[in-house]
């Protein structure tokens, strides 16, 4: 009785509390020449926890454009996006890297899909146990495209390539485990080793979801809504469940898809994403800034505070405090402090610049951190809130700040990095 009534008071401080979503870090896709630099273009991020992460983009590596060169590259960070070192690079120019986690083995995983004219798509897993330090290839194929893989345990997974489903277990993969090309299938999520669950296709929509309960030889229907297109979908063990529908809906099942619940969400936004951390306290995340929370199964739905208008593409958490939400090349962070139900802000002063006054009318002054003050080629970037750049100019210090001036800007809330290109700086400047 006090278990359920410690629960229960915990459920509504998480209700009332305000939530709030914090800048993070800024995924910079500048590829240094040494001569010369060239901006690429963002792909994918996760972190396995608060401090250690990676990302992908891919660039332009050769100055010549009669005959340019493309590659992709991963990068990793261990201190929480403070310096990123880059270890894995592959790919041209109509390829790119994928990139997922099996956080509980602290493992991470990325697809390089590549297409080469006329000979089609071609393959690669890598893995990295070690915090994207090292990455071994686990797979090719020179024939096809494949998913990310899924699964609870690093040496038990399966994934989609073209119209089969793969299965790796114990050192051992299967790349033709089962044809699954009459299912049509779209994604594929896996609670653990045996039971799994498949969306797919029907009549141009993604209607269908499947389960498997014996290590997906088998497949039977365990929802179909011809008027709906399913979108992510979460497992919190082989029971309890959700998927994402068109305009802001989601469904739920607590019995392994016997029977599923259509859920009120409070919002017709279109939601990308969703996660969570356990039964009962679960995150979604879609367009306009959109980031809605429940404590309680999805019976009731808030909306989280995240200060920007772009759309959230991915949401995770890497412990039951920290979570993470992506928009373009930037991440957000929050911080859940079970004790007492409030929603705190990740500790991110450590790579926080110093700007004063703020909030200001417009101008304002950047204090310079001290390992820059001897730096002659600083990159200052800001951003207004939908991550567009609006201003980018190269700093060469002879003082200790720096002075900025966005009176022709709109009043709002600007980010703004300071990076030497191997370590970045960020801030938040408030223009009232």
């Amino acid at each position: 009785m006090k278990r359920f009534y410690f629960i229960t008071l915990l459920a509504l401080f998480c209700l009332n509390a305000k939530a709030q979503w914090n800048y993070y870090c800024y995924f910079d896709t500048y590829f240094n020449g040494g001569t010369w630099g060239y901006y690429g273009y963002f792909q994918d991020a996760d972190f396995i926890t608060k401090d250690t992460g990676i990302y992908s983009f891919g660039y332009q590596c050769s100055p010549s454009m009669s005959s340019p060169c493309h590659t992709n590259a991963v990068k990793k960070t261990c201190d929480g996006g403070n310096t990123w070192s880059s270890t894995l690079f592959g790919g041209d120019v109509y390829s790119s890297f994928t990139a997922c986690a099996i956080r509980k083995q602290k493992t991470f995983y990325v697809v390089l899909n590549n297409y080469n004219y006329p000979s089609g798509y071609s393959t690669t897993l890598f893995k990295s146990p070690n915090g994207g330090l090292t990455w071994n290839s686990m797979y090719s194929n020179g024939n096809s495209s494949m998913s990310l893989p899924t699964g609870s345990d690093s040496s038990h997974f399966y994934f989609l390539r073209s119209h089969y489903l793969c299965k790796y277990k114990n050192g051992i993969l299967d790349d033709s485990y089962l044809d699954v090309a009459s299912m049509s299938p779209y994604e594929l999520f896996f609670p653990d080793s045996i039971i799994g669950y498949m969306s797919a296709s029907s009549s141009g929509k993604i209607s269908l979801i499947f389960k498997t309960t014996d290590g997906g030889a088998n497949w039977d229907t365990v929802y179909y809504s011809p008027l709906r297109n399913i979108g992510k979908m979460y497992f919190v063990d082989p029971n309890i469940g959700y998927a994402l529908c068109d305009s802001g809906k989601m469904i739920k099942t607590i019995n392994g898809g016997a029977n599923w619940q259509n859920l009120s969400l409070g919002t017709t936004t279109k939601l990308h994403s969703v996660f969570f951390i356990n039964d009962s306290v679960g995150f979604a995340a879609g367009d306009s800034g959109v980031i809605i929370r429940t404590t309680n199964g999805g019976q009731n739905w808030s909306k989280d505070i995240t200060g920007i208008t772009t759309s959230f593409t991915k949401i995770f958490f890497v412990s039951d405090s920290i979570g993470f939400a992506l928009t373009g090349q930037t991440l957000y962070v929050t911080n859940l402090n079970w004790h007492t139900g409030i929603w705190e802000i990740y500790d991110n002063s450590k790579k926080q610049i110093n700007i004063y006054p703020n909030p200001n009318e417009g101008k304002c002054d950047i204090t310079v951190p001290n390992d820059f003050l001897q730096e002659k080629n600083l990159v200052l970037s800001i951003y207004d809130n939908t991550g567009r750049l609006i201003q980018q100019t190269k700093v060469e210090m002879n003082e200790d700040k720096i002075k900025l001036n966005l009176e022709a800007e709109a009043k709002g809330i600007y980010q703004v990095t300071l990076s030497d290109k191997t370590k970045t700086y960020s801030g938040k400047i408030i223009f009232e």
